[in-house]
């Protein structure tokens, strides 16, 4: 029953921080995306390019390297 009586209080302070820190957790999340896209770019071409070429395919490289780099 605590719990429940102090579930406001927890919305309350999330509704006051919320201008503040959601554009903040916004720019870092967009910015490791597009980090750990460019590093799954870098080893998909380090990947096939080496000698002698890669006989399997990672496909979590172009996963990664694709859906986040958009």
């Amino acid at each position: 029953m605590k719990l429940l009586k102090k579930i406001p209080k927890i919305r309350n302070i999330i509704t006051v921080l919320y201008p503040f820190l959601f554009p903040i957790f916004q720019f870092l999340g967009n910015f490791f995306a597009k980090t750990t896209a460019f590093f799954y770019y870098i080893m998909l071409k380090m990947d096939w390019g080496k000698y002698p070429p890669t006989e399997w395919m990672d496909h979590d490289q172009v996963t990664f390297y694709q859906f986040n780099k958009s």
